[in-house]
């Protein structure tokens, strides 16, 4: 993929309770054969947890909307090949979708910065393109509510929208969803303004996902229980169909917590 990275940093101690990461990618450029626009897509197991990244770069131009609408449809009939298992992506459980996105206000120029200009953000969310033009795409996704200013198109180093020869409209093109659970919860959503080596303004979210990881010490203790258990019953020459009918499952002994 040209001009995507996708980077996973953990605390030092928590490597260990990382699985091996897998990647892959979709490419959208020129009917898939070029990776100017696609995702990246990075699948990790955090305790028993799976967790999914795609951060995706959709068609760009304010009349390509059809175009985003149908990258989006592909996106969402991704399959995850990780841990043995075909999965498809909005199956995923702890699921988040970030990127360039592309997508545009359904405004003039002019009425655009009109409305920033008067601060009325709830007047232009009106118009965005990504929640007003693509009901089916995004069901079962979720973002956080947007509190600041369009992030799109300014001048690179200021923090003045477009003033060159293309005199861009503003809109919010970079996002980051995730799909609705009552496991992961938005503690920030918001932009860096006082960033202005690009043309856009980059955004960050902070967000608490409950994972469920093996608690290795107890079940060390439960496997010697079972086993010793065993051995006294072979050793009396006496059999227990409950026993023997020890599911793994008894000795997984999840531990919830919130990262």
């Amino acid at each position: 993929m040209m001009g995507l990275c996708l980077i996973l940093l953990a605390k030092e101690d928590e490597i260990k309770n990382l699985g091996k990461p897998v990647n892959d990618e979709i490419r959208f450029g020129f009917n898939g054969v070029l990776g100017n626009k696609g995702g990246l897509m990075l699948h990790i197991v955090f305790g028993n947890t799976p967790l999914c990244f795609f951060n995706c770069h959709l068609s760009h131009g304010d009349k390509d909307l059809l175009e985003r609408v149908e990258q989006l449809q592909k996106l969402r009939q991704f399959t995850v090949k990780a841990e043995g298992k075909e999965i498809p992506l909005m199956q995923q459980p702890r699921l988040f979708i970030v990127g360039d996105l592309n997508f545009r206000l359904s405004l003039s120029n002019e009425e655009c910065r009109k409305l920033i200009e008067e601060k009325n953000l709830k007047e232009l969310l009106k118009h965005d393109e990504l929640w007003m033009s693509c009901k089916e795409e995004v069901e079962g996704l979720k973002e956080e509510e947007i509190t600041f200013m369009p992030t799109y198109k300014y001048n690179e180093g200021t923090s003045d929208y477009d003033t060159s020869e293309k005199n861009r409209a503003p809109a919010w093109c970079d996002r980051i969803l995730w799909k609705q659970s009552e496991e992961i919860t938005c503690r920030a959503y918001s932009s860096c303004m006082q960033i202005s080596s690009s043309d856009h303004k980059p955004l960050y979210g902070i967000y608490g996902v409950k994972i469920t990881q093996l608690n290795n010490e107890a079940k060390e203790k439960v496997k010697e229980s079972v086993v010793m258990s065993i051995f006294q019953e072979r050793t009396n020459s006496t059999t227990d169909a409950s026993i023997k009918a020890v599911s793994y499952t008894h000795l997984t002994l999840p531990t919830n917590r919130e990262v």
